[in-house]
């Protein structure tokens, strides 16, 4: 009985972590670490701004999409910097890798949205313009 609670256990301990940017999040700041395309005020329209993401369904400002395709990957800091030209610390990242969520819809390039960075279970970064929009999520 001991091994099958450990095994239910692991299974949705994994299972929300597998899954960590579905739901709904909420732009709560910016952040710039280097050169952008947009300023202060114009990034401020976006505070408030919802992005909702499941299995079924992507949704964030003037963008939409049914079936999106999700695309995990993990970056060490370097390749983190290499790709987004800003470090952990500027982000409060913590550990040595980060995960990075990537998604599409119907074959449409980049948009608001489509790159998440994980920080922790409930805070995520998504990059437009040279600018970090921090996204939130109320605890599950």
């Amino acid at each position: 009985m001991r091994f099958i609670l450990l095994f239910i256990s692991s299974v949705l301990l994994f299972g929300c972590a597998k899954n960590w940017y579905l739901g709904e999040w909420t732009v709560t700041d910016v952040t710039f670490p280097a050169i952008s395309a947009i300023s202060y005020e114009e990034a401020s329209a976006w505070f408030g701004a919802k992005a909702s993401y499941s299995t079924s369904h992507f949704s964030f400002r003037d963008k939409a999409c049914q079936a999106p395709q999700f695309a995990l990957e993990s970056l060490t800091e370097s390749e983190f910097y290499a790709t987004y030209r800003t470090t952990f610390k500027q982000l409060n990242i913590d550990g040595d890798t980060v995960t990075i969520l990537q998604l599409s819809c119907s074959g449409d390039a980049v948009f608001p949205g489509s790159t998440l960075i994980q920080v922790t279970a409930d805070s995520a970064y998504t990059p437009w313009d040279g600018a970090f929009f921090k996204l939130e999520r109320k605890a599950r």
